[in-house]
């Protein structure tokens, strides 16, 4: 992954000093104190801030499909390894993490459908903005959150 000066991936902002023209910033805030979950958190949220710049700069179709197409796998991927720590620790919550987990995934599903129907709009780059926002950090504070306590006051990770 390239990083920038500042030492975060290109895309990424940690409280302010951003390393991209995106308006999506990460924050120390949303960090969980495990470290996979959290590098793997600031790799999604890079992923998809480029693809935000990607579209403002009018990138051609594939390169954004193929941009968006990453990022989905990297969101599957990074879900795979959350459900296996629910799974191997016996986490007492794993119906309503994963049913949250499926709303995140058609949510950014819903917006590859877009990205393949639509040209590059400044409302696809909110929807996109929004889902980052909204529904990627959303689910890191209320639903990661609860995993990542349980799982350290444990000593399990």
């Amino acid at each position: 992954m390239n990083t920038r000066g500042n030492g975060y991936p290109e895309g990424v902002c940690q409280d302010g000093e951003c390393a991209s023209s995106t308006s999506v910033l990460w924050s120390k805030r949303l960090e969980l104190g495990i470290e996979r979950l959290d590098q793997e958190h600031r790799e999604l949220v890079a992923g998809f801030s480029g693809l935000l710049l990607m579209l403002k700069q009018r990138a051609s179709g594939e390169v954004v499909r193929q941009r968006f197409q990453h990022c989905f796998d990297l969101l599957l991927e990074h879900l795979r390894y959350e459900e296996e720590l629910m799974v191997r620790y016996h986490y007492p919550r794993y119906n309503q993490h994963i049913m949250a987990t499926s709303d995140l995934v058609k949510s950014v599903f819903e917006i590859g459908r877009r990205l393949d129907g639509q040209r590059s709009s400044g409302q696809l780059q909110g929807r996109i903005e929004l889902a980052i926002q909204e529904g990627l950090f959303r689910h890191i504070d209320q639903v990661d959150r609860p995993l990542a306590d349980y799982l350290r006051l444990r000593g399990m990770v």
